[in-house]
């Protein structure tokens, strides 16, 4: 390997693993899904999908948008995984954290 080559590859950025769909049937089995994240890895679960878990909410409204209580539950069981969510259209993405201490 030339010295540029060796250079070019410590700046490298490096490349996100693809997403993956997770699945979602149940707290438990998102969780072990969650779980297999590599570090910087995103995962998605339907909208519907986690409203069904994390809503307390059955009202039509919510198949666009979380309910607040939604919204903390989503983070909070989120967090006690080391991912971050966000709500992405009709997705919700969660993100592995690369550093434990996030």
């Amino acid at each position: 390997m030339g010295f540029l080559n060796l250079i070019s590859s410590v700046f490298a950025t490096r490349k996100q693993p693809a997403a993956v769909r997770l699945d979602a049937a149940s707290e438990a089995v998102l969780s072990k899904s969650l779980g297999r994240l590599a570090p910087g890895q995103q995962g998605w679960v339907e909208m519907k999908q986690a409203q069904w878990l994390f809503s307390e909410t059955d009202d039509a409204l919510t198949l666009r948008k979380f309910d607040e209580s939604g919204k903390r539950a989503v983070r909070d069981f989120a967090a006690s995984l080391r991912c971050t969510p966000r709500l992405m259209g009709d997705r919700v993405i969660f993100t592995r954290n690369e550093n434990w201490m996030s």
